[in-house]
């Protein structure tokens, strides 16, 4: 089974814990799981169906003392919140996939979130600057290969033009890096060659000596250098440097013998 984001499965496998609630016996506390990515994804009908849950799990809790065990609105209120538990389950491993990518997709768009420091190969459609999905129904609707990074081949990449995101994927550069590289870059305008990256950032040795084959710093403004070699009209006017030896006077005394 392919990963359903491009961060890979421990990731989703560390962002999908809210389902743990729904083993609460009979919904009492799988409702939360709703309410819980609701909130995180900013999406009103999982909040509606979170408040449907805990309706479904109140009516046998809050009841069940006046209830008589067998009177047909017992049997009814029973497999009302039994039907509805597993339901709940079978609704949240759909509700899952469009979850991880909404977050996924929030994570890669918001240079402060914290980001994986490499991406993965999926087989998912998923959302990105050159095809952008306007709903999250169409990523599920079809799948296709997308070139995404695979986290063990590095690539080459322009450090004066890539996104933080396509630097942080680099799997000698990491996510640390690849933000101060980003920050830097901001406040310079643009590396100049490697020694004014290494300069720059403090690179260490080791993530110099791997890296290096894979940055390139294409269509950087050199400055021409100044020639230090005077020009004709310059030499023309300047000044004779070397002073001209006056003329030694010996001077002395005739002595008659």
């Amino acid at each position: 089974m392919d990963p359903i984001t491009p961060f890979g499965r421990k990731w989703e496998y560390r962002h999908s814990m809210w389902m743990n609630w729904l083993f609460g016996p009979f919904l009492l506390t799988g409702f939360i799981s709703f309410i819980y990515i609701g909130i995180r994804a900013k999406k009103k009908k999982w909040l509606f169906y979170g408040a449907i849950y805990f309706i479904i799990m109140a009516q046998y809790f809050f009841y069940f003392s006046s209830y008589d065990i067998n009177s047909t609105t017992f049997d009814i209120s029973i497999m009302l919140v039994l039907g509805g538990w597993v339901f709940a389950w079978v609704h949240a491993f759909q509700a899952r996939r469009e979850y991880l990518r909404i977050l996924a997709v929030k994570i890669m768009k918001d240079p402060l979130q914290p980001t994986p420091p490499y991406r993965v190969k999926t087989h998912y459609p998923f959302p990105t600057e050159e095809q952008p999905f306007t709903t999250i129904k169409n990523v599920k609707k079809v799948k296709a290969d997308l070139p995404v990074v695979d986290k063990k081949v590095p690539f080459t990449f322009n450090v004066n033009n890539a996104s933080l995101q396509e630097i942080a994927s680099h799997p000698y550069i990491g996510n640390i890096l690849a933000r101060q590289i980003v920050q830097i870059r901001e406040r310079v305008g643009a590396f100049q060659s490697l020694e004014h990256l290494i300069e720059e950032t403090n690179m260490k040795p080791h993530i110099i000596a791997k890296a290096k084959p894979y940055i390139t710093f294409g269509n950087v403004e050199k400055q021409t250098p100044t020639s230090a070699e005077p020009s004709n009209d310059e030499e023309q006017n300047k000044p004779n440097a070397s002073p001209s030896r006056k003329k030694e006077t010996i001077s002395g005394r005739i002595v008659d013998y």
